[in-house]
């Protein structure tokens, strides 16, 4: 027997102990694992540049040396967002065991790589094929991507990040000495700005991503938010437009409310140190799983069941931290009871989204976003949906169940070897 069945065991023995229906749950994981097949890792692999140091986002941007987008060609080159994905999804696939496992010359190659894009002028992080045509929200995904990477690689950046200057900057001890170069945008200079920032964004749209893309502007900019000392402000104004009766954010219910929620909660996550609570999570959790199983609706981007998931995992932190463990515990035991039905449905539902060489797509019928449809014949896996929709979505149940500390990971030596075998190494 090998290790994946002996990990299966004891998950089995571990849901019955809890009330569950052990032998269901297993076998819904054993269909959800089944559906990553062997090609992804090499598929991984193949999307490092060994002499740049960085991950492209995959095949179209590796074999372009141009893209056309919005009117601007740009260079096609690796960037942060795609390596650091590729970085995570290497341990959470079970290509390493730990990121200690990193060859070295690949850990320095990505130091260097990274190190290269930071401003001594403002600490953030500007990309050859973008220069400064990037927004806010864009520098904040930036910034969360190369905090990742120095913590998991273990090395020093060559200058302070933006969030290192606004804590210096708002330190007493410093405050003469950092006046002069401001870290942040203009809307994070005063808590009356931020607040007719906040205001200026569109929290009722009746089409299209509806209050997730507010929602999404708040999150990649969280933790410069914290920095500048307007966490609780942001999530003060989050409370006085929620819906009290849902819990939930926007004017479109079923999936965007899901999406729009685990956006927002993000935010709420990353305000203070140890997260401040969501309000009124009561119905949250449960509009989560029967939106997630309903057969008559159609995941329009691979994020969709990620999202039901961990909206789940953000009402268990919120209950929790209000102190609601009656509730906390109810909710937990209808997690278990419908737990088979949401692990087959996210498989019914992200399948779609599956690719010939075993990636996954962003859309179930087109490429990533932000490359034009004519790029290609046919849809094609980028390293974010692969990202979400192996690791993350299965990572996200299993945290959800309970069985982090048990549960295999989807690669076990075979894996391993495939992504080594086809990494290659530097030429310079």
């Amino acid at each position: 027997m090998d290790n994946r069945e002996l990990k299966f065991l004891e998950m089995e023995k571990d849901l019955k102990a809890r009330g569950g229906d052990g032998e269901a749950i297993v076998a819904a994981y054993r269909e959800l694992y089944g559906m990553h097949e062997i090609g992804l890792c090499t598929w991984l692999a193949k999307l490092f540049d060994p002499d740049i140091g960085g991950f492209y986002c995959s095949n179209s941007a590796r074999d372009n040396e141009y893209v056309e987008v919005n009117g601007n060609r740009d260079l096609a080159l690796p960037d942060l967002e795609a390596t650091n994905f590729a970085i995570i999804l290497m341990q959470r696939l079970g290509l390493i065991n730990d990121f200690s496992e990193i060859p070295d010359w690949m850990r320095e190659k990505v130091k260097n790589f990274v190190c290269s894009m930071q401003s001594e002028d403002d600490g953030y992080f500007y990309h050859p094929q973008w220069g400064n045509r990037i927004n806010a929200t864009k520098h904040g995904r930036h910034l969360t991507a190369v905090t990742n990477l120095r913590d998991h690689l273990k090395f020093n950046l060559p200058y302070p990040t933006p969030m290192e200057r606004l804590k210096a900057a708002t330190s007493t001890a410093k405050k003469e000495e950092t006046k002069s170069t401001p870290a942040f945008a203009d809307h994070l200079q005063s808590k009356e700005a931020f607040l007719k920032y906040l205001e200026g964004l569109d929290w009722y749209a009746t089409e299209g991503l509806a209050a997730y893309g507010a929602g999404h502007t708040l999150a990649s900019q969280a933790a410069t938010i914290k920095a500048a000392g307007l966490g609780d402000v942001m999530c003060d104004f989050l409370d006085s437009i929620q819906d009290k009766e849902t819990g939930f954010w926007g004017v479109i219910p079923g999936y965007p409310a899901l999406n729009a929620f685990f956006k927002i909660g993000a935010a709420y996550a990353s305000a203070q140190d140890s997260g401040r609570a969501i309000p009124n999570v009561d119905k949250v959790a449960y509009s989560a799983m029967d939106v997630m199983c309903d057969p008559t609706t159609q995941n329009r981007t691979v994020c969709y069941q990620f999202n039901a998931w961990w909206c789940i995992l953000l009402c268990y932190g919120s209950l929790k931290k209000v102190g609601n463990e009656k509730g906390l515990a109810e909710l937990k035991a209808e997690v278990l009871r419908r737990a088979p039905e949401c692990i087959l449905a996210t498989k019914r539902k992200t399948t779609p989204f599956k690719c010939e060489d075993g990636s996954y797509s962003y859309y179930y019928n087109q490429n990533c976003p932000g490359y034009p449809v004519n790029m290609l014949l046919c849809k094609e896996g980028d390293i974010d949906a692969t990202t979400i929709n192996s690791a993350g979505v299965l990572g996200r149940s299993i945290d959800v169940l309970g069985l982090t500390d048990i549960a295999p990971k989807i690669y076990g030596k075979e894996g391993r070897d495939a992504f080594f075998d086809a990494l290659r190494k530097p030429t310079k």
